[in-house]
């Protein structure tokens, strides 16, 4: 049976170790807006079936279709001046991703208009940014993992930093909610269904200090599961230095 471009998408996703998005995940999104069609030229884009995403810091995040093409992301670098982040996505919706930046045409099946989401749910670009800064600080601090562990105030969440097999610190959170975090880091690992328990999934990233060598930084991978020793509703980072 042929597979579908979605198919083939999560199959390098795997392969290489790179984050896998789509409209269904809600992670292939342009937040830019319109200072990203001046980064990237539009015939370039098309042609090379590239979508940025967004910037965290000096790291630019990028749907591509091929996250082997070494050359590509070398040009994306030369061209941006960022740090490449890849992600790997559909064709098809890199180029209606590309559309709705370029060209403002929104398809039926992707992201409704902001106007249109329910008033309490927070932006996915703050639930990304509160995600990526407990990563920052917990892998900055050397520690193996992080638990996130739902507390019965509705929202609210307790955030334990791992090391050595145990607690070395804690922390408490609501905003964003214990729902918008565990969601953001299943999504990045591939976990479906939130209601079966005992699932294990990963991702990789790259870490590199700031005005370091091309090729100088560390890979990490970030293991994500659910504690099955728990019977509270948990869950676990757990960090593979390589």
């Amino acid at each position: 049976m042929r597979m579908s471009e979605e198919e083939v998408a999560q199959q390098m996703s795997r392969r290489y170790g790179v984050p896998y998005a789509s409209f269904e995940n809600k992670i292939l999104q342009s937040e830019g807006g319109p200072e990203f069609k001046g980064l990237i030229p539009k015939d370039f884009a098309r042609k090379r079936l590239v979508l940025p995403m967004f910037v965290d810091k000096d790291v630019l995040a990028i749907a591509v279709a091929d996250p082997g093409d070494k050359s590509l992301l070398g040009d994306m670098k030369q061209i941006t001046g960022y740090e490449i982040q890849p992600f790997v996505a559909a064709r098809t919706q890199i180029l209606e991703g590309l559309e709705m930046l370029y060209d403002g045409v929104r398809p039926e099946r992707g992201f409704p208009p902001p106007a249109q989401r329910p008033v309490e749910e927070n932006d996915p670009g703050e639930v990304r940014e509160a995600a990526h800064k407990i990563l920052r600080s917990s892998l900055s601090r050397r520690f193996e993992g992080v638990r996130f562990t739902r507390l019965k105030e509705p929202g609210r969440f307790r955030i334990d930093f791992l090391a050595g097999g145990e607690v070395v610190e804690r922390a408490e959170s609501s905003t964003p909610s214990f729902d918008e975090v565990v969601s953001y880091f299943r999504r990045l690992a591939r976990l479906r269904d939130p209601a079966e328990r005992a699932q294990r999934g990963a991702f990789t990233i790259k870490l590199r200090a700031r005005g370091a060598k091309e090729g100088s930084g560390r890979r990490v991978t970030i293991e994500v599961f659910d504690d099955p020793s728990a019977a509270e509703n948990q869950l676990v980072l757990r960090y593979i230095r390589e």
